[in-house]
């Protein structure tokens, strides 16, 4: 009988160990769920930033794609402007031929029995007028049909580049720093883009035979040099502050 009772008494103890295992279960399944929620939050978020990355990529494309019609069209735009420039360049060329031909032939024309002043007299015994010269000098309304824009700017900036320009060793020299655009403006009474100034300088250079070059000069930048050396530089130089000039460009 106390046998029975022992047995019957220790079957009604609880269990230690089979409550532990029951605890770390619910512990290792509360973890579990954490983690799963963790992972879950984690995939969200990745996902949303692949989806924000996406939309970078897609706007990166559409900014290059735009950049390339871009591109492409300045490249469009500025072989046009170099196609219009050399159309330009060729038809001053053209037009300072057309000119000098035109003066020749206006001198030619003159009447055999005109009586040479001394002047004239002294100048046919020494170097020829260049073109530039003769323009300068000569009578307005016998070749303003034959002039440009460009050519009348030359006669402007021949005309004034003895007092604009700063005398050097190689001659007078008119620099960008001397502000010649601003000076050309200021004589003809224009408004004036620098190709326009460029143009009027290569159309100079062309009419005076080369005693006045347009030069790049690595220092100073574009330049227009009146060589000291040519009869052109002595007759412009000799001119006093009295004497008068008739101008092409004096409108």
């Amino acid at each position: 009988m106390k046998a029975v009772l022992q047995d019957t008494a220790a079957a009604g103890r609880p269990r230690p160990m089979n409550t532990e295992v029951h605890s770390t279960q619910e512990r290792i399944a509360v973890s579990q769920d954490a983690d799963h929620d963790e992972l879950v939050d984690a995939v969200a978020q990745l996902a949303e930033e692949v989806s924000d990355l996406r939309d970078e990529v897609s706007d990166l494309r559409d900014d290059k794609a735009r950049l390339e019609d871009e591109v492409s069209d300045l490249e469009t735009q500025l072989n046009e402007e170099q196609d219009l420039r050399g159309k330009q360049v060729a038809q001053t060329r053209k037009d300072v031929a057309d000119l000098s031909d035109a003066v020749d032939d206006l001198e030619e024309g003159k009447s055999p029995g005109t009586n040479p002043t001394p002047q004239a007299e002294e100048t046919a015994s020494s170097e020829p007028l260049t073109p530039i010269e003769r323009l300068s000098e000569g009578n307005r309304e016998d070749v303003a049909a034959n002039v440009t824009s460009s050519v009348e700017r030359a006669v402007a900036l021949f005309e004034n580049l003895p007092d604009w320009g700063t005398s050097t060793p190689k001659g007078t020299t008119l620099r960008p720093a001397d502000r010649p655009k601003d000076l050309l403006e200021a004589a003809t009474g224009e408004s004036l883009a620098w190709q326009q100034y460029y143009r009027a300088c290569e159309a100079l250079e062309s009419l005076s035979k080369g005693a006045v070059t347009f030069i790049d000069h690595r220092r100073h930048g574009k330049t227009v040099v009146m060589h000291d050396d040519t009869a052109v530089h002595h007759r412009a130089t000799e001119t006093t502050p009295g004497d008068s000039r008739p101008s092409l460009a004096a409108d």
